[in-house]
């Protein structure tokens, strides 16, 4: 009934009141002409013949008569030989024997895989180009099959046979024959004289550190090439600071230069000591002491300090 619990026995349920949708189709009355009957405890019997499932796929029952609430029933139709295999009497279940008709060549044992006894004609050639055959246990010694020994035989009858003048191109002896070519005094590429070259390259191989320090410490006044990195290094100019007069603003050097003012204008910058990478202007020079007058920097240089002057 409509409140979902008392039973409602006696439905007048008819053929227009079940209306079936097969796959997915728009519902229709059924064709079975039958009624329903009641069977017990509210249930009720419904015949379907041979054309209400007659559709594969899903079959969508449905039932909604006045005074009770609706039903809907969900059925899957499958093939006739499916349903067979699976429920009748001497159903084979999934996997049927390799008989007519059979879904997948499985032995009587059940073991699933290619009978090759079972094949229609077994006496005749088998087109196996699409099979991977990743093991075989036995196989029958066929007329045109080689043994192992046969098979060295060829393999040394080839290697054997000396290399025609002319071989194929992009061939195998066409490659050895290339490489054999090289590998020659007279070719380009003779290993006696590439290995003497080698060791003598590596006879004269240099470190990092020997490399840079040969370059580096040559005398500036050796790069005199006109417009070189190194004729751009010779104006500048390298000293020491020393004992007199140590401030923020002045410094004794150890600069030869005799000219007053000489470096005026130009800028110096300390190498070492506690104002290693401070840079400053020099606004005088007094020449028979080495002094620079500079603007202020954080500290006053030390007696041996190096700066260069830009």
């Amino acid at each position: 009934s409509t409140d979902g619990d008392t039973e409602e026995t006696a439905l007048t349920i008819s053929r227009a009141d079940v209306l079936l949708s097969k796959n997915g189709q728009g519902a229709v009355q059924k064709t079975d002409v039958t009624a329903a009957a009641h069977d017990a405890d509210g249930f009720y019997n419904c015949e379907l013949d041979a054309t209400d499932t007659d559709t594969v796929g899903q079959l969508v029952l449905y039932v909604h008569e006045a005074g009770a609430l609706a039903v809907r029933h969900d059925f899957q139709v499958v093939e006739e030989e499916v349903y067979v295999d699976l429920f009748a009497a001497s159903a084979v279940g999934y996997l049927k024997p390799t008989t007519a008709g059979r879904d997948l060549d499985v032995s009587t044992g059940g073991e699933a895989g290619i009978d090759w006894a079972n094949i229609g004609s077994p006496t005749t050639g088998v087109d196996l180009s699409g099979t991977d055959l990743q093991l075989v246990d036995t196989c029958t010694t066929n007329t045109d099959m080689l043994t192992a020994a046969a098979v060295n035989a060829e393999v040394d009858t080839a290697l054997n046979t000396a290399i025609p003048g002319g071989p194929t191109a992009n061939s195998v002896n066409q490659r050895i024959v290339a490489v054999d070519d090289l590998t020659q005094a007279s070719g380009d590429g003779d290993l006696a004289a590439v290995l003497t070259d080698t060791v003598e390259l590596q006879g004269d191989t240099h470190t990092a550190a020997e490399a840079g320090g040969a370059t580096w410490d040559v005398a500036r006044s050796g790069h005199a090439t006109l417009g070189t990195y190194g004729d751009a290094f010779i104006g500048l100019v390298t000293g020491s600071a020393e004992a007199g007069t140590l401030s923020t603003t002045v410094m004794t050097s150890d600069l030869a230069e005799a000219t007053d003012d000489h470096y005026n204008g130009r800028t110096v910058v300390w190498t070492s000591g506690v104002l290693a990478g401070q840079a400053s202007d020099i606004t005088d020079y007094l020449g028979s002491t080495g002094q620079l007058t500079y603007t202020a920097v954080t500290e006053a240089p030390g007696a041996g300090d190096d700066f260069v002057i830009y």
